[in-house]
């Protein structure tokens, strides 16, 4: 640098040019960065989407590659259940991509297919109408209404318990495998490998305590139906035939859903009023009304922010310290 400056009589301004040069490599680094880092990204979202699709289709003995449009309309059905219009145009994508590689047909340009995407498409831009929080009250109602005596029962009661404990999603709830499990003398430790929030797979691990009451201890009613289960491997949530055939395959998203509003239906609830979602939502809301911290209820249900854990707060708060309680009314 010292002789260029000599060589030219104006050093200041080759110092200048050599700034702005460098300054022009640091910027198109930088770019190329952020380039490589949103390939990464994207690649990564690509890689959970397909993997995602390739345990649903096991779930069910149903080819993923090359798959069939009949497969694929009921994976977007049920995923329409939970995920966003951005989440399932991604998914799409994704699978079209692992076909195209793999040089077979994508099931994504089928016409019977792409008519049942846009009747999603037009119902994800319609008002949704918010279901409830299942309360820890309203399931104790619940459990009073399922016959612990069936395997049909057995396996709800311990759905149901475990769903609203460990603050589970439905995908969440029917991913759940034998392995997953790990009984202590204080609970049950339950290994969640991947969901919404964790797209990576890192995985995290959530506990539910011991209940007071062995009818509605989610681990005391896990431990029975595991019990009846017998198994070391696989499915914890599985179909059952209406004659109490115990079979091989996981439960779907939906079966999740129906369940909930099957017996919410028996306790005299409205059933279109609740959604498996309606677990999830009554572990955070019950936690609140028994007045937990922001930061317990997150550590329970995984939410990343606080925002929908004040919806659920509010909800639960409404008529505490409210201040028509005080009026001569």
């Amino acid at each position: 640098m010292y002789s260029r400056i000599n060589a030219a009589g104006d050093g200041e301004n080759l110092i200048d040019d050599d700034v702005e040069v460098f300054e022009a490599s640091l910027d198109e680094l930088e770019r190329e960065a952020l380039e490589r880092s949103l390939a990464r990204n994207t690649n990564r979202a690509y890689e959970g989407d397909w993997k995602d699709f390739t345990d649903w289709c096991v779930g069910r003995s149903a080819n993923p590659l090359p798959a069939d449009a009949r497969t694929l309309k009921h994976y977007m059905l049920d995923r329409s259940q939970s995920l966003s219009k951005a989440t399932l145009e991604r998914r799409i994508a994704s699978i079209s991509r692992y076909h195209k590689e793999g040089g077979h047909v994508s099931p994504t340009t089928d016409y019977g297919f792409r008519k049942v995407m846009s009747g999603i498409r037009k119902k994800k831009i319609e008002p949704q109408r918010a279901k409830h929080a299942l309360l820890d009250e309203d399931l104790i109602d619940i459990l009073k209404e399922i016959d612990g005596d069936t395997n049909i029962g057995l396996r709800d009661r311990a759905l149901l318990l475990v769903g609203f404990g460990a603050a589970l999603r439905r995908s969440e709830i029917v991913a759940l495998d034998r392995e997953d499990i790990r009984f202590t003398r204080e609970g049950v430790a339950i290994n969640i490998r991947q969901s919404k929030t964790d797209q990576e797979a890192k995985g995290i691990e959530i506990g539910i305590v011991r209940g007071r009451k062995p009818d509605s201890c989610a681990v005391t009613q896990l431990e029975l139906w595991l019990a009846k289960l017998n198994i070391e491997s696989g499915p914890i949530f599985r179909r059952i035939r209406k004659n109490g055939v115990i079979l091989t395959d996981r439960l779907s998203d939906q079966a999740v859903a129906a369940i909930v509003k099957r017996y919410v239906g028996h306790a005299g609830l409205s059933p279109q009023d609740f959604s498996g979602h309606s677990l999830r939502a009554g572990l955070a809301t019950s936690a609140a009304n028994a007045g937990h911290s922001y930061g317990n209820i997150m550590a329970q249900t995984r939410h990343k922010s606080e925002k929908m854990v004040r919806i659920y707060v509010r909800k639960a708060s409404i008529f505490r310290d409210n201040v028509t309680a005080s009026l001569k009314l």
